[in-house]
This record gives structure tokens, sequence and C-alpha cells, in this order.
């Protein structure tokens, strides 16, 4: 098995838009609701796929990234139909009634619903058509999990088992590990620049959690506020009420006079 670990974060939600800066999977002020992790992978969200095959086949079904994941086929690919639809319009210029044609095609319909373990496709699609889902992974560590068991079977490296959250097994799995190989992320200086010229609000979030992980032992939106009190307090801007990282909380609260000693501090 491939064993995603996501640290000692607590599994948190927020609801927010994707920055379509740093996200084209999605569409511009589309809200999603984000599971917060310390193991993440393009956004946590996952664009499925399914297009008409062989006739009376079932439909061919892609996932943005790949991943090993279980797919339950049960849709099937039709012919599609057209039809001419003849409608009375006004004529603008004349003002009169005049017939309007337009052809009406019936590729089918077809739906998807990914519970982060099992992707199952359901009802007909035309040959030729396709239709495009986007999901956000439930379970973070065990997508990242099953993305990275699809890059290693790609690669020729196979893999017996399949991609699960450290949750899924045995905690004593962590005392049997041995470190093959370290990643590091971009510089925090880096992150900051997309965290507030995209204002991604998933990247501030994993931010406070980090920032609570590394001074208080838990990846947690309690444990970052309280660190980050104590961060701003050792800048000499008193106490501040921070109650998230990305600011859509209304308990955030914040005096003229502290921004006014962080811009001095700065």
């Amino acid at each position: 098995d491939v064993i995603g670990d996501e640290g000692n974060f607590v599994p948190e939600k927020i609801v927010s838009m994707v920055p379509r800066a740093t996200n084209k999977m999605v569409k511009s002020k589309k809200r999603m609701a984000w599971q917060i992790s310390g193991l993440s992978y393009r956004d946590n969200l996952v664009a499925v796929t399914i297009s008409g095959g062989q006739l009376g086949k079932p439909l061919r079904v892609s996932t943005d990234p790949p991943m090993a994941v279980k797919i339950k086929n049960l849709s099937r690919t039709i012919k599609g139909s057209s039809s001419t639809v003849t409608r009375q319009v006004k004529d603008k210029k004349s003002g009169k009634m005049v017939s309007k044609s337009r052809k009406v095609y019936n590729v089918g319909k077809a739906y998807a619903s990914f519970d982060g373990e099992v992707l199952k496709i359901t009802g007909k699609l035309a040959q030729g058509s396709s239709k495009r889902f986007l999901f956000v992974a439930k379970d973070p560590q065990g997508h990242f999990a099953r993305v990275f068991a699809a890059v290693l079977i790609d690669k020729g490296i196979a893999v017996s088992g399949q991609g699960l959250a450290l949750t899924d097994k045995p905690l004593a799995l962590k005392q049997q590990a041995e470190l093959i190989y370290a990643n590091y992320s971009p510089p925090l200086s880096e992150i900051i620049k997309i965290i507030n010229k995209n204002s991604h609000n998933l990247y501030a979030e994993a931010l406070l959690n980090t920032i609570g992980s590394e001074m208080g032992g838990e990846g947690s939106r309690q444990q970052g506020s309280i660190s980050e009190r104590i961060i701003t307090e050792q800048m000499g801007l008193g106490t501040i009420d921070l109650y998230d990282g990305c600011g859509l909380s209304r308990l955030n609260t914040v005096s003229p006079q502290q921004v006014v000693n962080l811009l001095k501090f700065m």
C-alpha cells in the first residue's frame, strides 16, 4: 500500500472560492468546500471527464490528475440523435411573425459521483460527446496517496496494494517507516506571494495550521490562532483576536493602531 500521512493536522473544513489564477481547472468565483490538510495536491481538486466510446459499451473515464482509484462504471454509449424544432418569432425589421428552425441534439445524460475512494459512472452518452465533473477530495492524504500510486505505476514501479490515508492503517506503520527521499516545498516567501496576490484561502488556512503545528504541536485552526497571538504580542502589536488564517471569520478584530504598528514593524 501507499500510505498518505498529513502529520499532526486536525481535520477541518473551509468553504471558499478557488482563485482561477492558481488553478485553471475551475471556473472563476466557484465556491468549494475544502478539507484542510498537511498533505495536499493541486488544491485537492479532481476533474473527471467521461466520453462516449464504442457503441453499447461503457463510457470512457479519465481523471485529472491521474490516480489509482476504483471505478464502478454502469454507463453505456449510445447513438446520438437530432431533431428540428420550428417556432414562430417576430421579425425585428418587418414586425411580422416568421418561422425559425433550429436543430436540437440528443446526446443523452450521464452522471459521476466520487466519495474519495470509488468513482461511480451512470447514465448514457452519445458517441463523440463528453461531460466534465469537478470534485473536492474528501480525504486529502488518501487522495495524495492515490495520485502518488498512479505516478509510481506510470513509471513502471509495481504497487501491490492501494493508496490509503494513515487513518486507514495502524499507527504502528509510522514506527516501521524508513525515509527514502524528502521533498521540500518552495520557501515561505514564495508561498505568501500566492496567498496575498491571489487571495488563496486554502493556502492561508494551511499556513495557520502549520504555525500551530510548529509552535504548539497541533496543526489546527485553534492552535494556529493561539500561536499567532503569541507572535503578534512579541511584535509589540498587543492582543489581536485572530480566529482563522484567511480572514473570513467575523471574529477577527484588528484596530487601526495595530495596523499602523504592524507597518512600522515591517
